[in-house]
């Protein structure tokens, strides 16, 4: 195998990893918290996604309105790869290990996967995949963000969740949520 494959995949792997911490962080600080500089992602989120979509029966999408609420737009694609790509370039040119596109390639994989598995966890409709445990377990998850804004930031890989200490299993004792 080249190199520069193996150095890609190696980066595209490392990548996945640090997405579930930059998610956590976007997702604790940004869209939960105003920030001055940028305060659209907790406006979006925090002020419009959290108040239309509950723990209970309003964790799935009810009117077309929601719809419009559950995924990114291709403008925070843009530039979430744009914040990430000079990390990137910067480490290929210390190391000048041919990295940058495989960091690139997994934050785009990472957004892309946050986006469908986000629109599936609030507008189900008995697809084949939302039968399988690991997705209903990731369901259960981001429904519990929901319930407890705190908690859960995660959506694709919790490592965060896990390590960071973020991570509720189940809700409070008498507190009721959605089953799914």
């Amino acid at each position: 195998m080249p190199p520069e494959l193996i150095s890609q995949s190696v980066a595209f792997l490392a990548t996945f990893v640090y997405g579930s911490f930059f998610e956590w962080t976007l997702h604790r600080f940004f869209m939960h918290r105003r920030q001055k500089l940028v305060p659209y992602p907790f406006e979006l989120h925090a002020m419009i996604h959290h108040k239309i979509f509950g723990s209970d029966e309003t964790f799935h999408a009810q009117s077309k309105e929601m719809l419009e609420h559950v995924t990114f737009v291709p403008r925070d694609y843009l530039i979430l790869l744009c914040i990430n790509t000079p990390l990137f370039l910067a480490i290929q040119w210390i190391t000048g290990l041919q990295v940058a596109l495989g960091g690139s390639l997994a934050v785009l994989t990472y957004l892309g996967l946050f986006d469908a598995l986000h629109w599936m966890f609030h507008v189900p409709r008995a697809r084949i995949v939302e039968q399988f445990p690991p997705y209903r377990w990731l369901k259960r998850h981001h429904l519990l963000h929901h319930r407890y804004q705190t908690r859960n930031f995660n959506v694709v890989f919790p490592l965060a969740d896990f390590t960071l200490g973020t991570r509720i299993s189940r809700p409070r004792e008498g507190a009721q949520v959605l089953q799914v």
